[in-house]
């Protein structure tokens, strides 16, 4: 059996295309790479209240709220401030007063990759699991970083250590598990 060929008259719509979903929306703030820079929160917010108070229907926060050096990561070095960092943060998001979905990265407190912690009322962690959305939509999530190499003289050099993968083979395993363990044959 030869495979259709996809026209205009047989292409199915876009779920914000089909007049019966139409209405149906649903609007992201989507935040990465704080690394501690609270004035650029402060724009964001007065930004947000100006504009798009009422359009906003989560927030996605996808990691390095902190500046942690993960290269040699410590679990008992300056945690308990390093968990203050990220709920401060998290906590700001919440001028939103919606859910803010979160990934920790790379430049984040290392065990937040390694157990669910509710940090705060509105936030919620996906780090390997997932979380509806709406119906028929939910995200899942699997934060940190693989290695970033540079082209020096010709040679690739390592940029960053990954951190906690040290390749895209480690990376896509773990994603791999998080979308078998939530996506795979479930209702969402």
């Amino acid at each position: 059996m030869q495979p259709q060929a996809t026209t205009q008259e047989n292409k199915l719509p876009h779920p914000f295309e089909d007049e019966k979903l139409k209405n149906n929306h649903l609007n992201i703030l989507l935040v990465s790479d704080i690394h501690m820079g609270t004035k650029k929160l402060e724009k964001l917010k007065s930004w947000f209240y100006d504009k798009y108070k009422q359009r906003v229907h989560y927030v996605f926060a996808s990691g390095d709220f902190d500046n942690i050096d993960n290269n040699n990561p410590s679990k008992t070095d300056n945690q308990i401030k390093q968990y203050e960092n990220l709920s401060n943060i998290l906590a700001y998001l919440e001028f939103a007063s919606v859910p803010i979905i979160y990934i920790p990265g790379n430049h984040d407190v290392p065990e937040i990759l390694e157990k669910q912690t509710k940090l705060t009322q509105h936030s919620i962690l996906i780090q390997n699991a997932s979380y509806k959305l709406a119906e028929g939509l939910q995200v899942v999530g699997c934060g940190g970083s693989i290695p970033a190499f540079t082209r020096k003289n010709g040679k690739s050099e390592l940029f960053w250590e990954g951190y906690p993968y040290s390749s895209d083979n480690d990376f896509g395993v773990d994603l791999r598990k998080a979308l078998d363990k939530n996506c795979a044959d479930k209702d969402m």
